[in-house]
């Protein structure tokens, strides 16, 4: 399996690939121990709750700030690692995001235009 970060709930996007051993609901899944989970959704259930959807599995309503490991995003013009949602040491780079989710790294990202490079 990759690297993972730990990641809290309300940071995940669609598209991201989620390990399943570290969901305190879905740690049993028969396909826990062999693949990663793509999140088809991210709703909103209550103030305190976030509905994950996950590509044939179906929704797991989780508490705001709960911690799953995920997948690092990587820009997708570059490869180079980016943040979630802030700098850290493992992943130093915030990165913008296009309309279908795709991550960008600040030195591709079209700041001219304030838009995806192409």
């Amino acid at each position: 399996m990759s690297d993972t970060i730990a990641v809290k709930v309300e940071d995940i996007k669609v598209g991201d690939l989620v390990d399943l051993e570290s969901c305190p609901y879905l740690h049993d899944h028969a396909s826990a121990i062999c693949e990663y989970a793509e999140v088809t959704e991210v709703k909103r259930e209550t103030a305190d709750c976030l509905a994950i959807c996950y590509e044939g599995i179906d929704q797991v309503g989780y508490r705001i700030g709960t911690k799953l490991k995920v997948v690092p995003r990587k820009c997708v013009k570059c490869g180079k690692p980016v943040s979630h949602t802030q700098k850290t040491p493992d992943q130093p780079e915030e990165a913008e995001y296009d309309e279908d989710g795709n991550a960008y790294c600040q030195e591709c990202w079209d700041w001219e235009n304030d838009a995806p490079p192409k």
